[in-house]
């Protein structure tokens, strides 16, 4: 029986290229599953990340820009659209961010699994949504 299509977050691709808690686990997953997807809107809300934090100060423009290129090149192919519809309706269901509801979207309309650190998320669709944790046991 093949595994479930994992629809991972944008926050789980942040996890696994910056170091921190969640690291391992975001890190491990794909080591164990590489073959993520993810809705078309996490290019844009990677780029917001990696500008958000080189502007706190993070890192420097040219770390910002080498992070932005590799967190970009890894979904690369991998990106799925997903009807506006569907997502605006999931946004309804259960109350999620427009944004949001397209990771959950997708996770439903290839029957697969969000991985995501999301706690609103993780709260509002339990049916489809799990961490990387989840997944893989890290101490």
């Amino acid at each position: 029986m093949e595994a479930p299509p994992l629809v991972v977050d944008a926050n789980v691709v942040v996890y696994m290229l910056l170091d921190g808690e969640r690291s391992p686990a975001a890190r491990l997953l794909h080591e164990m599953r590489p073959d993520w997807v993810c809705p078309a809107i996490l290019r844009h809300e990677f780029m917001n990340v990696c500008a958000t934090y080189q502007r706190a100060g993070g890192f420097s423009r040219g770390e910002c820009l080498a992070l932005l290129k590799t967190g970009l090149a890894l979904l690369s192919g991998r990106e799925v659209e997903i009807d506006p519809e569907a997502a605006v309706g999931v946004a309804l269901d259960l109350d999620l961010s427009a944004y949001d509801a397209q990771y959950v979207a997708v996770a439903l309309a290839l029957q697969g699994v969000l991985v995501t650190e999301d706690r609103l998320v993780l709260a509002r669709a339990p049916a489809v949504a799990r961490t990387p944790a989840d997944f893989v046991n890290v101490e």
